[in-house]
């Protein structure tokens, strides 16, 4: 699953953090969001049911915030990704 992302972020279609995300969510600007192993349980129920208010699909991925930070090259922890969705002209 973080192969989607990984594509998602070459397309330079991802933004990264909690707040972010959270936002974009209440805006339905989001298509599909990605929680870390490691992110805590609070923070993923919140995000889940957002992503069920916004029509977003919501995937738990097996790695660690480090692991997801390291995979997107990043030199921080990213518990919370998404990818935006594309605003049609």
């Amino acid at each position: 699953m973080i192969e989607q992302l990984l594509k998602a972020q070459r397309a330079g279609k991802t933004v990264f953090g909690k707040e972010k995300v959270m936002k974009l969510l209440q805006s339905s600007g989001v298509e599909e969001v990605f929680v870390s192993a490691t992110c805590p349980a609070e923070v993923v129920e919140r995000i889940q049911n957002f992503c069920g208010l916004a029509n977003a699909k919501f995937n738990k991925l097996e790695e660690t915030s480090e692991e997801i930070g390291i995979a997107c090259k990043k030199p921080f922890q990213i518990s919370v990704a998404a990818v935006v969705k594309v605003k049609e002209k």
